[in-house]
């Protein structure tokens, strides 16, 4: 298993008109501790207009073209009407909208449509439109459109679906339907907002934040998910006081055949028996991750695919009460992580849990067979840090809550194959930032752990062994200590599995010698010296 995909790419905030944006380039809001925040809830409606109910287009005004272009016709969506618009260039109507209230959610656009006949457009972004513009008090605005839409289809063929971040200050807000830079027709049923993603809800928590452990704090590293017997042994003359253990197979993502992963599961599961029995033998505690869900995620989107599929999500769900019917109780459990880096890129089906909701129901399905075992859930987008600015805690108050961390992702991936990033920088310098650049990426997360009062683990967090000029020991001293300074328990990625990220081996690249030390294997080795017994 080679853990080096990025999964946080970034995107143009001014301009942008993918059919399904990703979710990493959200607005930053601060969380001021003690203010409270309205809490939507998924698929919550936010503004929807039906031609086919109305049977006009009332409200709208023209953007482009004119009145003879626009009209509501019969034979729409299941008989209904539907508004027609005919165009030889350019067909345009606007919609204001209130978003005041929704600002730092998500939202989706949906739109049914039919097309007859649109030509392709000279650019992209162009098209059939269904388009959201947002204008920040500033003048700063955002065009947010499906883009790439021409041709024929019929009313079952094509749903619009957009998902699109509300400004965090918004003046005002447009729907803009119709057709730009083309020729032909379309026929609109309905176009819709709904609620993807809330800011957070405002939940009371204890006093005391609880961290699942009675030591100072977890410092350990991420282990392959294999039980090697020397490597164990090794770990306890590490000092480590905690291993993730993940259930991880990269073969099986996209695979949504729940009988393959069955299979590999079940295997997965008697091993894990050995590796907690091992893990009480050598002196520390194991976190369980659910590296890879049934179905995994779809190799060209990036999709976890439990987010879409009905049976892979009840799957995972009936998974977890299986894993916590095996280990409950174990001395060495601290800990089972829901789901490692959950990312999904658009709206969940009817019928099926986005993420927020699918932890609070697998903690619910876990608690019926593990009351005191420690739940530990992950943010999307994808484990980071900006995932924060939209998670929210669930119902179970026994939970801490895992980020990980690889920022900048052109220092610490630099020199991966396919990873896009070159070797070339250093760090600290210009191009990488320091201590405070690092503090900075993970201020949301701070934030959120204060006005929840809830425990932080850092499950993951790595920089490439061949970072220009020997340098990723000057980034790890920098993240371990944000990470003290804040009092998270942390595990380093990754132990003799990925060979980029192993602190056994040297700053050359393609130097593949283990050595008896490194300064970065020093750095974690000083560490853990401090570490206390998990089990005292």
């Amino acid at each position: 298993q080679t853990r080096w995909r990025i999964d946080c790419p970034q995107r143009n905030m001014i301009m942008h008109w993918w059919p399904l944006v990703l979710l990493s380039s959200i607005i930053y809001y601060d969380v001021v501790v003690g203010q409270s925040y309205t809490y939507f809830a998924p698929q919550s409606p936010v503004w929807s207009y039906s031609f086919a109910t109305t049977g006009n287009y009332n409200g709208w005004t023209i953007l482009a073209g004119d009145s003879s272009q626009f009209a509501i016709v019969s034979g729409g969506y299941n008989g209904k009407s539907a508004l027609k618009i005919t165009s030889t260039g350019n067909a345009l109507l606007n919609y204001n909208i209130d978003l005041s209230k929704y600002y730092d959610c998500q939202v989706v656009i949906q739109a049914r449509i039919k097309a007859s006949g649109i030509t392709k457009p000279s650019v992209s972004y162009n098209g059939i439109k269904a388009m959201l513009v947002q204008t920040a008090p500033d003048g700063t605005q955002s065009y947010d459109n499906v883009g790439g839409l021409y041709g024929t289809f019929d009313w079952n063929d094509n749903i619009v679906t957009l998902v699109v971040p509300v400004f965090s200050k918004i003046s005002s807000a447009t729907v803009t339907i119709g057709m730009q830079d083309c020729s032909g027709t379309l026929y609109v049923d309905n176009i819709s907002l709904v609620i993807f993603k809330s800011r957070p809800l405002a939940i009371p928590s204890s006093p005391v934040p609880y961290t699942g452990h009675k030591a100072d704090r977890f410092r350990g590293v991420m282990y392959t998910g294999e039980y090697v017997a020397k490597d164990f042994t090794d770990l306890k003359t590490w000092g480590i006081n905690l291993m993730r253990w993940p259930l991880g197979n990269d073969s099986l993502n996209g695979v949504s055949d729940v009988n393959q992963w069955n299979k590999w599961f079940t295997g997965r599961l008697t091993l894990l028996k050995t590796a907690l029995d091992a893990a009480q033998t050598n002196g520390f505690k194991l976190a369980i991750d659910m590296h890879t869900s049934p179905g995994g995620y779809d190799t060209t989107t990036g999709d976890v695919l439990v987010f879409l599929n009905q049976t892979l999500q009840d799957r995972f769900v009936s998974a977890w009460k299986e894993i916590a019917t095996k280990c409950k109780g174990h001395p060495a459990l601290w800990g089972y992580d829901l789901l490692n880096e959950p990312l999904q890129y658009k709206p969940s089906p009817p019928g099926v849990l986005q993420w927020q909701q699918l932890a609070n129901k697998t903690a619910y399905a876990i608690r019926e067979v593990d009351k005191t075992a420690t739940i530990i859930v992950e943010a999307e987008v994808g484990g980071g840090p900006d995932g924060f600015k939209y998670l929210i805690p669930i119902d179970d108050p026994l939970t801490v809550y895992s980020v990980h961390m690889y920022l900048p992702y052109n220092f610490t991936f630099q020199g991966i194959p396919n990873s896009g990033y070159s070797v070339g920088l250093q760090y600290p310098s210009a191009g990488t930032g320091d201590i405070n650049t690092l503090r900075s990426y993970l201020q949301p997360v701070r934030n959120w752990a204060r006005y929840f009062n809830k425990h932080i683990y850092v499950g993951e967090f790595s920089a490439i062994r061949w970072a220009y000029n020997s340098t990723a020991v000057n980034w790890l001293t920098d993240a371990i200590s944000v990470f003290e300074e804040n009092a998270w328990d942390w595990s380093y990625h990754c132990f003799r599995e990925y060979e980029g990220w192993d602190v056994e081996r040297g700053e050359n690249q393609n130097d593949l010698t283990v050595l008896s030390t490194t300064k970065r294997k020093q750095l974690l080795l000083s560490r853990f010296s401090v570490n206390q017994n998990p089990y005292a």
